[in-house]
């Protein structure tokens, strides 16, 4: 399928039907699709013409559209070099090139409105601006290396790959066992990029990596198999950081894949998956999960763009103005404030070797209230440098929150991630992995050395190195 869709010419999508009965067009108002054009005085400056457009308007037009809001249409629309979408209010064109519409005809529409999907045309050119789109991300993290820079053409398809795993896992699939079917035409297509080993889901290469994929909200129970626990096939969800790549040389990591099979349906490699097992070699913390409760307020400044007062029905919208080909757009964005109920609900505390994390875990599964709430592991996999809010460096390690299968003895499955951020709480894992904890940049007003074993509560320990599987 994947060859028929890469190799065409043009697709037209019905994007606002529902089935194949909707067709593809709509009775509308041609005088919406017209520019809308607004004319300024100001009391200091020129006057102004401006070209007035939603924010969201690919966003809402396209990508969030019955059509394209399904798992099997995202391989469809990747594969395929240019698309015509039949809107409900007037057509979109989406190639490798740019994006178009008819209200914005001299003008792409990614560069107000930027798309879920990207596509790329020529890897050579886009896989290092998607590397830098994607490190962009995170400004926090400390500037990688130069040397690394030749890496951008190769490491940009992994950035790539995570924003499709994003998308994808954000659809809907009427059948679940097609979680990793309905995705492997991209798998064929950035394999041929990438050169690399692909298994349910994630790359060889950089296997650690992609292991620490985390995904929004904790499920009760574990759908029917279709993927091994360390895949994000294997969950339900809205899946992010799939593949979080921000140093190639391996100094990062404190652990090492050792072998990675994978049990097909059928032939496909890319196919439906059977059975699998990661074995994994790295250093083993014990760990405990604790069940809390929270309720949390929120504040106007924790809102991305603007809010309606639900009580007085008043609306606060932030206006933006940007240029796009010498011409000038007003940008208007607004959002809702969250209710207290939906910011409600139970966490997790996560204890590792005695010592409290303050990070919560982020938990693929819920555990059940009657399990033991001790009998779990921490495997340590990277670590990474993060600037402070004090201006200061310090390490963060992340790793997987492992379960005993109790089948076989040193066999695991994943049920999370853990993130530890905190000075004190990194240097003591750190350290008992057998690393001298050094702080490159400090401010007179920070101490950044730490005495591990002084405070009450922390102990001196040696992490032991394991090889285990993980199914």
């Amino acid at each position: 399928m994947h060859n028929v869709y890469s190799n065409s010419y043009l697709n037209i999508s019905a994007t606002t039907s529902r089935d194949g009965d909707g067709g593809c067009f709509r009775d509308r108002n041609p005088f919406l699709v017209q520019p809308v054009i607004v004319q300024t005085t100001w009391a200091a400056g020129d006057p102004s013409t401006y070209v007035c457009t939603e924010h969201n308007l690919w966003l809402e037009s396209v990508d969030n559209e019955v059509l394209n809001q399904q798992g099997w249409v995202l391989q469809e629309r990747f594969l395929a070099p240019r698309i015509l979408h039949f809107a409900a209010h007037q057509l979109f064109w989406e190639c490798r090139e740019g994006h178009k519409c008819e209200s914005l005809p001299y003008a792409s529409v990614s560069q107000i409105s930027k798309p879920r999907l990207i596509k790329v045309g020529n890897p050579a050119e886009d896989f290092p601006r998607l590397r830098e789109e994607h490190l962009a991300k995170d400004e926090d993290i400390d500037p990688r290396p130069e040397q690394e820079q030749a890496n951008d053409a190769i490491t940009g398809g992994y950035s790539l790959w995570n924003d499709l795993v994003e998308v994808y896992s954000d659809a809907k699939l009427s059948v679940p066992s097609d979680k990793l079917i309905a995705f492997s035409g991209i798998a064929k297509e950035l394999r041929i990029h990438l050169q690399d080993e692909y298994f349910a889901g994630l790359w060889k290469r950089h296997m650690i990596h992609h292991l620490l994929w985390k995904v929004w909200g904790s499920m009760e129970v574990r759908p029917a198999y279709r993927a091994p626990t360390w895949s994000w096939a294997s969950v339900d969800g809205f899946v992010f950081e799939a593949s979080s790549i921000l140093r190639v040389d391996g100094k990062e990591l404190l652990a090492s894949v050792q072998d990675v099979r994978v049990t097909t349906v059928g032939d496909d490699d890319t196919g439906a998956v059977k059975a699998g097992y990661l074995r994994i070699k790295g250093q083993l913390a014990r760990a405990s999960l604790e069940r809390r409760h929270r309720s949390q307020s929120i504040s106007e400044n924790d809102l991305s763009s603007g809010s309606i007062d639900e009580d007085s029905k008043n609306l606060k919208t932030d206006i933006e103005q940007i240029t796009i080909d010498n011409a000038p757009y007003a940008i208007f964005s607004c959002g809702r404030e969250a209710t207290p109920e939906e910011l409600e609900g139970d966490f997790f505390e996560l204890t590792v070797n005695g010592i409290r994390v303050q990070y919560s875990p982020a938990l693929d599964i819920i555990p059940p209230s009657e399990s033991n709430n001790t009998d779990f592991h921490c495997l340590l996999l990277k670590y990474m440098t993060i600037d402070d809010d004090r201006g200061g460096l310090h390490p963060q390690i992340m790793g997987l929150i492992l379960e005993p299968t109790g089948i076989f003895r040193g066999q695991f499955r994943r049920i999370g991630i853990f993130e530890i951020g905190y000075l004190e709480e990194v240097e003591y894992l750190l350290r008992g992995v057998g690393y001298d904890v050094e702080y490159e940049k400090c401010t007179s007003s920070v101490d950044c050395s730490f005495k591990i074993g002084e405070k009450e509560g922390y102990v001196k320990w040696k992490a032991e190195e394991y090889v285990i599987s993980i199914v």
